[in-house]
């Protein structure tokens, strides 16, 4: 007795298309799918909903391809989604003004096209979550990830961060319970903006930002950014948030004599509200984990908040890593130089400066002038150059709790109220290789966590 492909069970069909082009995902780019797995969907009803199952499991898309998707993906396609990556496209601009920069009308067209690329997908996703309840009831069995890309526009040179408008106009979603957002590079998206579209993802578990701090022309706009990013933190839905990341990078000055400004706002220079931020997050009841990398400048206000009347106490949280930058928020560094003969040091150090500038102002401009854009200086102005690392012995235990008594000649410990966790290994990166330990890791009895927060010398 002979056997049709349509006497196949759906489950002997789920398993053989499983073996068609394994671990892909599918790619919607001006109208065509990367993916040869919709031809399979021809032979047969069975084979065509095996075959969606994979197709429309994990989706990545640019936001001018939305309404192609939008029309495409339907019924129980909807519910086969489980992974969403979406890129936000700006607006090209014409060839003969590639390469210059943009004016206030270009930034904010940039933010308006990244408001409608934003608001555009989260319509889509709501009117899934309105659909008639028979889609209800498959959406809550079927959690999904949401993954925004860094923006593009195929002819951008732009390098304003990106802002996004009306974000109280975003509709709450319910079924995305991963989200991940990665605006660190080239097109950065403001921090605050960034936190303000997860708010609207009321059913998060973890949360995973790629976010930039390289705001170091305009110290006053470093300031209000940061300041704007933690006062936004608290809009943030948290009842079932789980795990929580944040790389937050800021390069660490190559010149260990190089003075960073303060990050802190100038009418309140005593106060890290971004520490106080994350702070009040981690003490959130279902979190777990805590990362936060970059490496990113925090202080002793992110665990002991110095107005705290009480320790702290984290419930349930298993796993802390931080890692962060040898300067404090103040712009003062957490490490010392080296005991070396200081006037010999400086006089060689500023001599080798002098010759450098000069060489590699010659070589690019032809000569050292004045009004002349020069390389060299405008790196040193960020402690980019010249490569002066010095620093390496710990001037003061940069997380130590602030009211705490110093103990000499002992590394400084601090106790984490804390009973499930499993794993705090602190790191601080000064910008060389072999200025940096390997983290301590020690153990302690149930219900505190005795780790070193400061690195060795």
């Amino acid at each position: 007795m002979s056997t049709s492909l349509a006497d196949l069970s759906q489950e002997l069909i789920f398993q053989i298309t499983s073996n068609l082009e394994p671990g892909r995902g599918t790619r919607i780019a001006r109208g065509n799918t990367r993916t040869g797995l919709p031809l399979y969907a021809t032979i047969s009803k069975k084979f065509q909903y095996a075959v969606e199952y994979r197709t429309f499991n994990s989706i990545e898309l640019d936001s001018d391809q939305l309404a192609y998707f939008a029309q495409i993906c339907f019924g129980h396609r909807r519910t086969f989604l489980a992974t969403l990556i979406y890129r936000p496209i700006l607006l090209n601009y014409p060839r003969e003004v590639f390469a210059d920069y943009e004016d206030i009308n270009d930034e904010h067209s940039n933010n308006q096209a990244l408001t409608d690329a934003v608001a555009a997908l989260f319509e889509v996703l709501k009117s899934w979550e309105d659909a008639d309840e028979i889609v209800a009831r498959e959406r809550s069995s079927r959690p999904m990830e949401l993954h925004l890309l860094e923006p593009r526009s195929l002819m951008d040179t732009g390098i304003p961060s990106l802002q996004l408008l009306y974000p109280e106009d975003l509709p709450p979603l319910s079924r995305i319970l991963q989200f991940s957002g990665h605006a660190s590079h080239f097109r950065r998206i403001e921090p605050r903006s960034l936190v303000m579209i997860t708010a609207s993802l009321i059913g998060l578990k973890t949360i995973d930002w790629e976010l930039s701090d390289e705001e170091k022309t305009h110290a006053l706009t470093a300031q209000n950014n940061r300041f704007a990013f933690a006062r936004s933190l608290s809009y943030l839905s948290t009842e079932s948030l789980a795990g929580f990341r944040l790389h937050f990078e800021r390069k660490v000055p190559i010149n260990h004599e190089f003075e960073p400004p303060s990050v802190l706002l100038p009418s309140d220079p005593a106060t890290d509200h971004f520490s106080l931020a994350l702070h009040a997050l981690s003490l959130s009841h279902n979190l777990t984990e805590i990362i936060l990398s970059g490496p990113l400048v925090i202080s002793a206000s992110l665990f002991w908040p110095a107005s705290s009347p009480s320790t702290p106490f984290w419930p349930n949280v298993q796993k802390v890593v931080v890692e962060f930058t040898p300067i404090a928020p103040d712009g003062s560094w957490y490490f010392s130089r080296e005991e070396l003969d200081a006037a010999a040091h400086t006089a060689a150090l500023h001599s080798e400066h002098a010759t450098m500038v000069v060489s590699i102002s010659q070589l690019l401009l032809g000569a050292a002038q004045d009004d002349c854009y020069n390389a060299a200086t405008a790196q040193a102005r960020i402690g980019a150059f010249p490569v002066r690392e010095s620093r390496t012995a710990p001037d003061a235990p940069p997380l130590a709790r602030p009211h705490a008594r110093p103990r000499p000649r002992r590394r400084p410990h601090a106790a984490l109220e804390a009973p499930p966790l499993r794993r705090l290994p602190p790191a601080s990166r000064s910008g060389s290789a072999s200025a940096t330990s390997p983290p301590e890791r020690t153990t302690a009895p149930a219900g505190t966590w005795a780790a070193c927060l400061a690195r060795s010398g």
